[in-house]
């Protein structure tokens, strides 16, 4: 008797499609998995939804094999699904730190001993240094909010080097949303646990008086012209639109229609207006 026939012998409550699955699931030789998703299965206690969903953690644990500190998943501990899915996000963060290459995903503001102080240009960017906090912005499985943060404002993450900082402000988030200014107030600051904080509560978690002042005055200043950027973008981005929505064939015919009038005049003044909007265009691009 084979392996899985086997298995499909000690498992007779679980229908013959979802067995299915998990033996086309497992695409090792051996089906080495298929006794943990069978089990797992079983007693998932409603942790897992879908047959899907177990057949996607477990291919993934076995892509992330290199980075899980505890390879045998026949282990006690992943008899716990909630520590086995933990094990995979742990590796899966390990790839990333290993794959990570910083310039491609933040702008740094500035670095010293103490503390660097970063723009995350991407999503990846944004987990890997908001690791560890309850920030929006830096959920795995949440990337449209942070793309909204980015679109709409300015987000800087202020990052502790030294390990000393207390009450949960050794990461700090800075945030300006466009339409609100920044030279006469206008930011939001989080710490860790994502509550609204304030200078004093730097202070207090450790951060000194002197460099509160600095990064606030770094933070103001780059996202002024963060902001400024971002709105010349939108414009370009529009007046990119309206040319993209513009229907050349369309205009050509009703061109040729008025050539054929007598209102020389129109049509002079109409090819005129055409050729000076396409040398602007040229000095454009």
């Amino acid at each position: 008797m084979s392996k899985v026939d086997e298995l499909r012998k000690k498992y007779p409550n679980v229908t013959t499609v979802t067995f299915n699955k998990f033996v086309n699931g497992d695409k090792t030789n051996t089906k080495k998995y298929l006794p943990f998703m069978l089990k797992t299965w079983v007693n998932r206690n409603g942790y897992i939804n879908t047959s899907a969903d177990l057949v996607k953690l477990v291919n993934m644990f076995d892509e992330l094999l290199p980075y899980i500190e505890n390879k045998d998943i026949y282990s006690k501990n992943y008899e716990n699904i909630k520590y086995f899915v933990e094990a995979i996000n742990k590796a899966a963060d390990v790839k990333e730190e290993k794959s990570f290459v910083r310039e491609e995903h933040i702008n740094i503001l500035e670095e010293t001993d103490e503390y660097i102080l970063l723009q995350p240009k991407t999503h990846k960017g944004s987990l890997i240094y908001g690791a560890q906090t309850r920030w929006c912005t830096a959920s795995r499985n949440n990337k449209s909010t942070f793309d909204s943060y980015v679109k709409t404002g300015c987000l800087v993450y202020l990052i502790d080097k030294k390990g000393n900082k207390l009450n949960n402000f050794e990461k700090v988030a800075f945030y300006n949303r466009a339409s609100s200014g920044i030279l006469n107030g206008g930011f939001e600051i989080y710490h860790a646990l994502d509550s609204h904080a304030h200078d004093v509560n730097m202070m207090n978690g450790g951060w000194s008086e002197e460099t509160v002042k600095r990064v606030t005055f770094i933070f103001r200043s780059y996202a002024f012209e963060w902001n400024k950027i971002s709105k010349s973008i939108r414009q370009v981005e529009k007046t990119i639109d309206i040319l993209k929505g513009l229907d050349f064939d369309f205009f050509k015919k009703n061109l040729e229609v008025v050539e054929k009038s007598t209102n020389f005049d129109y049509i002079s003044e109409a090819k005129k207006t055409v050729e000076n909007l396409i040398n602007n265009l040229k000095t454009i691009v």
